[in-house]
Order: structure tokens, then sequence, then C-alpha cells
């Protein structure tokens, strides 16, 4: 009579089969899970884009002469670095704790700045090409 001994351990068969399965999760996991932060950075783009035409807007109606300010900076103006961060700032029409009077500093979510055009009366993101452009008007 022929016995066999008792193994310890997996087959190569058994090992095959839980890569397999393992690669299949993988193939349906990874390419749902990155378009998320993509979409995060339009989403926060556009609100901005959004907040910057409104402000323009009120600093237009709120001048004498009714003009768009020269810069996207001028909407903070008077904002300091220390005051944005802490947001103790008073009188400004636009504040987050990355703005300041710098108008390089009023970025999009692609770590650009916004081109901000006084005669097209246009803000615009590129949208760090993954997107069609964000363009508001407020004129």
């Amino acid at each position: 009579m022929i016995r066999f001994k008792k193994r310890k351990g997996f087959t190569i068969v058994e090992l095959l089969v839980v890569l397999g399965v393992l690669a299949v999760i993988y193939a349906f996991a990874v390419p749902n899970s990155q378009g998320g932060d993509s979409a995060s950075r339009w989403s926060a783009t556009d609100n901005d884009a959004k907040t910057l035409r409104d402000a323009v807007m009120v600093y237009m109606a709120s001048s004498r002469s009714g003009q768009a300010p020269n810069n996207l900076g001028e909407l903070v103006t008077g904002v300091t670095a220390a005051q944005s961060k802490t947001g103790t700032a008073t009188g400004a029409l636009i504040i987050k704790s990355t703005w300041t009077t710098d108008p390089a500093t009023i970025r999009d979510g692609w770590d650009n700045a916004f081109v901000y055009d006084r005669t097209a009366g246009t803000i615009t993101s590129n949208c760090g090409g993954a997107y069609d452009p964000i363009v508001y008007r407020f004129r």
C-alpha cells in the first residue's frame, strides 16, 4: 500500500487562483479611484472662479468709477498674509487662507494663477489642461 505524505502549504494552482482574483479586484479598483482627485480640483477651481467673479462685480458696484480692479490682488487690498491665514482681515471682499494682495497667490486647483483680463471682463483657469478652461465673465 502506498502512503502519501501530508504536505503543508499551498499548491501552485491555489496560488495562481488567488493571484488571478487579486488581479481582477485591482483592475476594477484602481481606474475608479484615479479620477476623484482631478474632479475635486475642478470643483474647487470652479467655485473659486465664481467667488472671484462675484467679488469683481461687488468691487465694480461699490467703486465710484464702476471700473473693475486692475488686478485680483486689489480685491484683498490691505490684507496681510498673516491676517489672511488667521482670517482676521476686515473690509476685504474675498478671503481665503492662501490669498493675499499679491495676485500670484490667487491660484486654481492645479496651482496655476487665474488669468484675469480686465478689458475682456473675464477670469479664466486652464484647469491644468485636464479639462476645458473655466471662464467667467463679469461684464
